[in-house]
């Protein structure tokens, strides 16, 4: 009796310590996938983050877009001129809203983006300040003097 009730404790502690393994074992499986949901929480919240400044940023855009377009519509309705950059052909356009293009302005730019040449029409005159726009990197002004020639009759 005593050799079984020995043996009938040594395979209660091993099914005890069995258990414990797998406790163990099941506590380190749970820490884990603990770790693993609080990892995808993180990023669930970064990913909510990100979408709401996406939605922040979209929104932004689109009141711009709206002031833009408003701004385009203001400026048709006043005859303002048109200046439309076509950089695959290496040029300014002008013209007014209807009437299509009033002249062309020949341009060429740095690598840096500055701007490296500009060649208006011969019957502007202006070839001293295209080479000063050139100089100045100041588009701008050869486009506004060059639509003043277009409409105060010196083309």
């Amino acid at each position: 009796p005593l050799a079984a009730a020995s043996e009938g404790a040594l395979r209660e502690a091993r099914d005890v310590a069995k258990s414990l393994a797998m406790q163990q074992c099941d506590a380190a499986e749970r820490q884990g996938l603990q770790e693993a949901l609080r990892r995808l929480e993180r990023k669930r919240h970064a990913s909510r983050d990100r979408v709401a400044k996406y939605r922040r940023l979209e929104k932004d855009e689109s009141e711009k877009i709206t002031v833009f377009e408003r701004l385009q519509e203001a400026e048709v309705k006043f005859g303002l001129p048109q200046v439309q950059l076509d950089l695959s052909r290496g040029c300014a356009l002008l013209g007014t809203p209807g009437a299509g293009v009033g002249a062309a302005v020949r341009l060429s730019f740095d690598p840096d983006g500055r701007l490296a040449g500009a060649e208006p029409l011969a019957e502007l005159s202006l070839r001293r300040e295209a080479a000063r726009a050139v100089d100045e990197d100041d588009l701008g002004r050869l486009l506004t003097l060059a639509w003043h020639r277009l409409h105060a009759g010196g083309a």
